[in-house]
């Protein structure tokens, strides 16, 4: 059965949307169909009862829904919550969730088309209050840009969304852009302006700094008209296409993932070896690259599992504690190993790490051994353990196989913000400290793919452990 997905907006022709994910179904044969529907203010709440009905897996949103929606969904994601705004769909059992890749989007395309950017920018003006301006404000701000203006014809809008949004932002109105362009390092369009012929009556580029750069949410035309004056420029300074290419990334799986044709993982390497007892597999990944999600489908097949990390947690709550205690003497609270303040002395003093992980690695190591003793004792035919740094490492568990959890680099973000606690700074800390995931996959015996739905995922899971237990199985 095709699975349906869609963008919508009011109007919807300029959209090319259909063309970017049209390519994708194509290119990774999944059996499905995007369509992008003209839906008028009115008509959002009809629209959503056949969502709920199940017509369409989900979809994306474009301008002027995007705030509408929000309020329409059943359920938010932490980043669409803290933007306000949604700009993607999914429907699972009747609900529709909402989440928000312009923000991802609008970071990644200036990460990758001007690294540094950021750095030292000190002003940049943002064009619009709509539900777009709403995400590239957040973004701003979780870069520390120490003064953020936001242009609107109407000021009040203005004014009412830098109140909404905590962070260093000052609303004017569009005639202020001659006395603000001078200081300015970088241009946000978040307006419909520049599609169908319009533009700006009195915003011209010459006002700004050579260096600056500016870059639209429009992206048809591909160089929009919009400026008064832009000749000149290089072409590098726009960057629309881009924004919408990578916040599409994400945005595809969630409505069209579902139709994919072939869920079995991919075997990169042989195992070391067939083996007639227990089949021992090692799973590992990078940082929200769905390693939980994989051991919890492993585990409602009836295979046993094992978590590193959970047998940590559970050191450090009794039998690590006194030897830690010897170490740390101020990250033991209440009795047990306080992990937050464990990690801020091991931030303050990185080198102090070998020496706990001389520590708890043994530890850990034990306790694998037991648990595949005891698994092997009840006749298991394959047992699972997830080690977040088995590479890293540098141990050999005895293992039989190696799987490593993927997922592309802007799910793998959104993911990481969406945790409590997590900064807009840790993922990339972490990160740095963990081997990529170009030579993980290297590595892997098999690969999992972690960025479609749950559904997928246990189909994943399924179609292995279907193939393992048969292979073992055979006399």
């Amino acid at each position: 059965m095709t699975t349906k997905a869609f963008v919508i907006g009011h109007p919807i022709r300029h959209s090319r949307s259909p063309i970017i994910h049209g390519h994708w179904l194509d290119a990774f044969s999944i059996d499905g169909a995007y369509e992008a529907i003209e839906v008028e203010p009115t008509a959002l709440d009809s629209f959503f009862e056949r969502l709920r009905s199940g017509e369409f897996a989900g979809g994306n949103v474009t301008i002027p829904h995007k705030e509408a929606v929000f309020v329409l969904c059943d359920s938010v994601d932490p980043l669409a919550r803290a933007i306000g705004a949604v700009n993607t769909l999914v429907v699972d059992n009747g609900k529709v969730h909402g989440t928000n890749t312009d923000y991802l989007g609008f970071l990644g395309n200036l990460d990758a088309a001007a690294p540094g950017w950021s750095d030292h920018l000190e002003h940049a003006i943002v064009l619009g209050a709509g539900g777009a301006a709403r995400a590239i404000l957040v973004a701003l701000a979780s870069r520390n840009i120490p003064a953020v203006h936001i242009l609107n014809r109407t000021l009040a809008t203005a004014q009412k969304l830098a109140a909404e949004i905590k962070g260093p932002f000052q609303s004017h109105p569009f005639n202020a852009f001659p006395r603000l362009a001078p200081e300015t390092g970088l241009v946000v369009n978040t307006t419909s302006i520049g599609m169908h012929g319009t533009a700006f009556e009195a915003l011209d580029l010459s006002w700004l700094p050579k260096t600056a750069l500016v870059t639209d949410i429009v992206y048809t035309p591909l160089v929009p008209p919009c400026w008064p004056t832009h000749n000149g420029w290089d072409w590098r300074q726009w960057m629309g296409w881009a924004c919408c290419c990578i916040k599409r990334c994400p945005a595809l799986r969630p409505g069209l993932a579902s139709g994919r044709r072939s869920t079995t993982p991919c075997a990169t390497r042989s195992p070391r070896r067939w083996r007639s007892d227990m089949w021992r597999i090692g799973l590992t990944g990078s940082i929200a690259s769905g390693k939980s999600t994989i051991l919890d489908a492993f585990a409602a097949l009836d295979v046993p599992v094992f978590s590193a990390d959970r047998a940590v947690h559970d050191l450090y709550a009794g039998p690590a504690v006194a030897e830690v205690a010897k170490l740390f003497p101020d990250a033991i609270i209440n009795g047990i190993v306080d992990r937050q303040t464990l990690g801020a002395e091991l931030t303050k003093d990185p080198q102090r790490l070998e020496a706990l992980e001389a520590l708890i690695h043994p530890m850990v190591r034990e306790r694998i051994a037991e648990f595949f003793e005891k698994a092997a004792s009840d006749g298991a035919a394959l047992a699972v353990v997830e080690v977040p740094l088995l590479f890293e490492s540098g141990h050999d568990y005895g293992f039989d196989a190696i799987a490593v959890t993927l997922v592309d680099a802007v799910t793998q973000r959104q993911r990481a913000l969406a945790r409590p606690g997590m900064t807009v700074e840790k993922p990339d800390a972490i990160l740095a400290r963990q081997l990529p995931q170009a030579q993980k996959r290297e590595r892997a015996t098999y690969l999992f793919d972690s960025a479609g739905t749950i559904k997928q995922n246990q189909e994943m899971v399924a179609a292995l452990v279907a193939a393992i237990r048969a292979r073992q199985a055979k006399p």
